[in-house]
């Protein structure tokens, strides 16, 4: 069996170790400035090179391909099966990852689940609004975003409406000012308001997330 040096010959430490272990197929001879590498050797190599950096991480250390903040962007749709997370084509990296770190099935039902699912939908500051109980109706949800962040006021209330609870009312709309119903929902009384805001103008041009 030919053992060889893996600098020496300018390949991976995976292509050597499986070249190694192939003695039948070996044709044997150290490397030379004429053919350094022989059929076999360079077979190997093209199998390999495409495993070569999840060799370096998992021969040393599984919890680095475990880890959503440090695995390679290839493995997070393989991360992500462990934690019931598959991966949307839509998802930039920074989201992929944060759905495996932050699984929003291990918090079904939750505020924050939904926040984070809604955001994903968003631009800019990715600011959400979201009051339950409004009103003081137990069944309904009220969800505002902002327009000048939201491309796609369909597909925000597509996904609020995948992620709320079962039986819940859903009240969604973008909005580039406030309304009655997010003044209501973002003040107590008439007094927080007049604390709040000098005058009615100032109200009116509120950004009210």
């Amino acid at each position: 069996m030919t053992k060889i040096d893996p600098v020496e010959w300018d390949i991976s430490e995976l292509s050597a170790l499986t070249y190694e272990a192939m003695i039948p197929g070996q044709t044997g001879g150290e490397p030379s400035s004429e053919d350094p590498k022989d059929d076999l050797l360079k077979f190997i190599e093209a199998l390999a090179t495409p495993l070569d950096v999840w060799w370096e991480i998992t021969s040393n250390n599984w919890e680095t391909a475990l880890d959503p903040t440090q695995t390679p962007v290839e493995a997070l749709g393989w991360l992500g099966q462990f934690v019931g997370v598959m991966i949307e084509t839509s998802w930039t990296e920074a989201e992929s990852r944060a759905a495996i770190e932050h699984p929003e099935g291990f918090d079904r039902g939750k505020t924050s689940s939904l926040i984070q699912a809604i955001q994903r939908t968003l631009t800019g500051t990715k600011t959400v609004l979201v009051v339950e109980r409004f009103d003081g109706n137990a069944g309904e949800l009220f969800v505002r975003t902002r327009t000048s962040e939201t491309p796609s006021e369909d597909g925000t209330r597509a996904e609020a409406m995948r992620k709320k609870l079962a039986g819940l009312l859903l009240n969604y709309d973008a909005v580039s000012g406030i309304d009655f119903d997010t003044l209501l929902a973002t003040t107590t009384d008439f007094d927080d308001v007049n604390v709040t805001y000098a005058s009615f103008d100032d109200v009116v041009a509120d950004n009210p997330v």
